[in-house]
Formats: C-alpha cells, sequence, structure tokens
C-alpha cells in the first residue's frame, strides 16, 4: 500500500509540474506540439512499413485547386484577395495545339473595371438582374448573374469585317451552366429578344459533376435553325474554375476553343457571308469577364517581314507581372515561324502599357513582359537569342487615350520591329 501510495504522489508531482512549467513556460507548448507531431510521424511510417505503402507516391487531387485569372495584357494591380492564390502549373507547350490567333485590332473590350460593386453595369442590359462582383479566387471584376430565365447582354455593338475573334472568360459555380449567344442586332436601339435573334450562334453547357465538359451548339439563319450538335473538352466539368473561350469567325467558318482544345470547326455555319455578329449575350448561373473582340486576322510574315512592323494583341499576361499566359501559344508561334523561314531578320520587341498605375513602375513592367517574349521564343521556338533585341516604353507611346477599357486594351500590347 506505500508503495502504490508513493507511486500516486509520484504522479500527481510529475503532472503538477509539467503543468506549471507550460504555465511558466511558454516555450514547452511548442516543444510538446513537435514531439506529439514526431511521434505521429514515426507511427505512420512504421504502419506505412507493416502494411507495403513504402515507395508508393499517392497522385495530388488537383481537382479542387484553383486556377489564377487575370485580365489580358493588364498591367493593373487587383483588388486584395480572401483566399491565396495556388496556379495549377501549364505551361505554353501543353497549349501546343491552340492554332487560335486574335485578330489584329481590338473593336470592343469589357472587363467591367469602371462599374461599380454592387451595380449592373452601364453599357449592359437585361430582362432580369445581375451585379459587378469580386469573389474570393479569381481577381478583377465580374458580372454575376443566377437566373436561368433572364438574359445579359450587351447594349455596345461593334463593326467588324468578315474575319474577326470574340473571347472571353467564364467562372461557374458549382452546378453552374449558361447560355452564349453571339447574336447579329439590326440597331442598338431597338428592344430585342436576344433569344429569338434573327441570326445568332448559340452555344449551352449544362454543368453536371464528373460529367465531360460538353457542349451543344446551334446555328439560326434568317431564324431558321440550320445547324446544330454536340462537342466536348473530354474533361470534367470544372466548378469554380476559370474557362477561357475563343471563337474565330472567317467568313462562313466559325471555330471555338475551350481551354486548349478546339471543339467545334464548322465551315457553313453562316448561311449569309453578310451576317457580322456585333453583340453578346449570356444566361444561366455564371460570372463572365474580360470579353475582347478582335477584327481581322493580319498576315503575320507579311507584317513582320515586308513591312517591317507587327503590334501584337494575341499575348496576355497575368495582371501586373511579366507571366505570359499560355493562350498566347498561337500567337507567338506564328511570329516564330515567320523568323525561321527569314532566318536573316532581326527584331526589337518592345512592351506597351496603358496608364494605370505609376509610370516608373510600367516602365519596368513593359521592359520584364519583352523579356518574356524573347524568353520564350529562344526556349520554346528555338530562335537564336542574339536575332532579338528587347525595349519598354510604359505608357509613354498610347495609341489611344485611356479613358475606357476598349482603348486601354489597345494601348497594352507588344510591338515586334524589324531591325
Amino acid at each position: 500500500m506505500k508503495i502504490k501510495r508513493l507511486f500516486c504522489m509520484l504522479v500527481a508531482v510529475i503532472a503538477f509540474e509539467s503543468s506549471t512549467a507550460q504555465i511558466l513556460n511558454p516555450a514547452s507548448v511548442l516543444r510538446d506540439k513537435v514531439i506529439d507531431k514526431a511521434n505521429q510521424g514515426i507511427e505512420k511510417a512504421a504502419d506505412d512499413i507493416v502494411n507495403g505503402n513504402i515507395g508508393k507516391n499517392k497522385p495530388k487531387d488537383s481537382s479542387n485547386e484553383p486556377i489564377q485569372n487575370d485580365s489580358q495584357s493588364s498591367n493593373t494591380d487587383s483588388s486584395p484577395q480572401s483566399k491565396k492564390e495556388e496556379a495549377i502549373p501549364v505551361t505554353l507547350q501543353s497549349y501546343s495545339k491552340y492554332d487560335f490567333i486574335p485578330g489584329e485590332k481590338v473593336v470592343f473590350f469589357e472587363d467591367f473595371s469602371s462599374g461599380n460593386i454592387g451595380d449592373f453595369p452601364v453599357s449592359w442590359n437585361t430582362n432580369g438582374s445581375g451585379e459587378v462582383v469580386n469573389n474570393n479566387i479569381f481577381s478583377g471584376k465580374w458580372l454575376s448573374f443566377n437566373n436561368y430565365n433572364n438574359f445579359v447582354w450587351s447594349e455596345a455593338t461593334w463593326n467588324v469585317p468578315q474575319n474577326y475573334t470574340i473571347e472571353f472568360d467564364i467562372l461557374f459555380p458549382e452546378d453552374g451552366s449558361a447560355n452564349i449567344g453571339l447574336i447579329e442586332r439590326p440597331k442598338p436601339s431597338e428592344n430585342l429578344e436576344v433569344y429569338n435573334s434573327k441570326n445568332a450562334f448559340w452555344l449551352t453547357n449544362q454543368g453536371h459533376s464528373e460529367l465531360d465538359l460538353g457542349f451543344t451548339y446551334e446555328a439560326i439563319n434568317n431564324e431558321v435553325r440550320t445547324l446544330t450538335g454536340t462537342s466536348s473538352t473530354d474533361e470534367t466539368v470544372r466548378f469554380n474554375k476559370l474557362l477561357h473561350i475563343a471563337c474565330w469567325i472567317t467568313g462562313q467558318r466559325i471555330r471555338v476553343y475551350v481551354l486548349q482544345k478546339k471543339i467545334l470547326d464548322l465551315p457553313r455555319a453562316i448561311e449569309d457571308t453578310a451576317t457580322r455578329y456585333n453583340s453578346i449575350a449570356f444566361n444561366g448561373n455564371l460570372l463572365i469577364s474580360n470579353i475582347r473582340v478582335a477584327a481581322g486576322l493580319g498576315d503575320t510574315r507579311s507584317k513582320l517581314i515586308k513591312e517591317g512592323k507587327l503590334v501584337s494583341y494575341g499575348i496576355y499576361f497575368d495582371t501586373n507581372k511579366d507571366v505570359l499566359k499560355p493562350e498566347s501559344y498561337g500567337a507567338l508561334k506564328a511570329i516564330a515561324d515567320a523568323l525561321k523561314e527569314s532566318p536573316q531578320v532581326r527584331i526589337n520587341i518592345v512592351g506597351h502599357t496603358d496608364t494605370d498605375g505609376k509610370v516608373d513602375d510600367n516602365l519596368a513592367l513593359s521592359k520584364r513582359r519583352a523579356a518574356a517574349v524573347k524568353a520564350e521564343l529562344v526556349k520554346t521556338f528555338g530562335i537564336t537569342a542574339d536575332r532579338i533585341e528587347i525595349d519598354g516604353k510604359g505608357q509613354t507611346q498610347p495609341i489611344a487615350p485611356n479613358d475606357n477599357p476598349s482603348n486601354k486594351a489597345l494601348n497594352r500590347r507588344v510591338e515586334f520591329i524589324k531591325i
């Protein structure tokens, strides 16, 4: 009994001293946690040995990792994020089959940067509701709406030739889906029911978890539905992920790209070559931003080699960074091909920004972006470095007033000048 009593007293003393030490010495708390963590690791390692799991690598589940979204060729800081952005590694090489090349002149650009958070944007219309928002995964401003009976559409129309491109970013919340319409509006002042447009091309995505990202399409020519079908990106639905969608229209032909894949190539989607889609409409549960329409598909080789200067709007960067976005692949490849066909030609790459931000910061940013383009031409496309010089002009050489998103998009550019 005495031994038992002494043992109990000893345990009580040790417990008291341990408790007192933790109160008087906070470092002991950290020490104990480290010891506990180490013991857990030892126990796990022992279990792995017993179960034969040593040397087996478990695949990382990246299905819920956010992809960073930034306005193309933008040089402004985005709003603070409430979550740390962790971009899934995507390289230019992963877009090696992405042959989309944006039009050479921006005629319309909308990133909702001039809209107030919580308001419906001034240059848009709706038969329901919507609002400009930020979100905690992707930077910039977005137009958000979530009623499947409501449509939103651009009140601003644009004039384009036979050849033009339309791009935009979509973010689907969980269980999101969308109807996307390229439409021909007769007059901006007319009260048009966009879903009954005389001439239109509609893409529809139905978002369902763990299904391929499938699209149906429908061409409407003179109120007659002339072409319908389905397509898939062979990827699972990406809720809370950025989808960059690009449409390339040349005469009667429509090509549609989602992410790095061409999902549609319809040579006779447009019956009347006089048709010009001059507005865009959406409905569903989604957010949209970075809508860009560019006219003309210039001859890269002719402009660079024969005319001596090429202005590119198809080279995209993350916001306020010199990191090339992978969808720049098509434009960079066209430039590299022109240089390979004329191996004696040397060029100067010059970066330009809009006026958002500080003058000195923009100057430095434009030079870093020019350097990034050179590095990619050398590394990915094999152009020798001694053929390329670089420079940056920042905001000092605008080609349009910096008074709206479309004009700012014109000023954010990369120029290639024959030396």
